[in-house]
């Protein structure tokens, strides 16, 4: 998949390098949404 940087199918490899860097953050931000949706609504 490395090889596919550009073009296309270049978005998929960025997002999952997004998602290898940022999923901490991520993961903290769903858990913040999932508990606003079932307790606070």
């Amino acid at each position: 998949m490395d090889r596919n940087k550009t073009g296309f199918l270049g978005t998929f490899w960025k997002c999952a390098r997004i998602g290898e860097r940022k999923s901490p953050y991520v993961a903290a931000c769903c858990v913040f949404m999932a508990f606003t949706i079932l307790f606070l609504t």
